[in-house]
C-alpha cells in the first residue's frame, strides 16, 4: 500500500480518472494539487468537488512553480510524461507514477 499521509501529491490530468486520482488520494490523507493545462471552461463540472474537499487547481497551463514541492507527482493517461514543467521535477528525483500504477499500489495492501 503506497503511504501519502501529510505528503503533497500533484495530479496531472483532470479527466474523469485524474479527478478519481485526486479524491483517492485525498482520501488516503495526501495533500492533494491536480493542474491541467485545459481551461476551466473546458474540463467536467466536478472540479467544484474537489475544491470542496480543500484540493488546490490549476488550469489553463502546467507551471513548474506548481510542481514545487511535490513529494510524489501521478500522470493521467494521455499525459506525456516530457512536458516541460515536469523537467525541475524529474530533475530533483521526485517520484511520478501513472494512475494505473497508483491503482496497483493502493491494492497491494487489501
Amino acid at each position: 500500500m503506497i503511504n501519502v499521509k501529510d505528503k503533497i501529491v500533484t495530479v496531472v490530468g483532470l479527466g474523469r480518472s485524474g479527478m478519481a486520482s485526486a479524491k483517492l488520494l485525498h482520501k488516503l490523507g495526501a495533500l492533494v494539487r491536480v493542474t491541467d493545462a485545459k481551461t476551466m471552461d473546458s474540463l467536467d463540472t466536478g472540479i467544484n468537488d474537489l475544491r470542496l474537499l480543500g484540493i488546490e487547481i490549476e488550469t489553463g497551463r502546467n507551471t513548474p512553480q506548481f510542481f514545487k514541492g511535490s513529494h510524489l507527482i501521478v500522470l493521467s493517461p494521455g499525459i506525456p510524461g516530457n512536458i516541460p514543467a515536469l523537467d525541475e521535477s524529474i530533475a530533483g528525483s521526485v517520484p511520478i507514477i501513472s494512475e494505473l500504477e497508483l491503482g496497483w499500489q493502493c491494492l497491494q495492501g487489501q
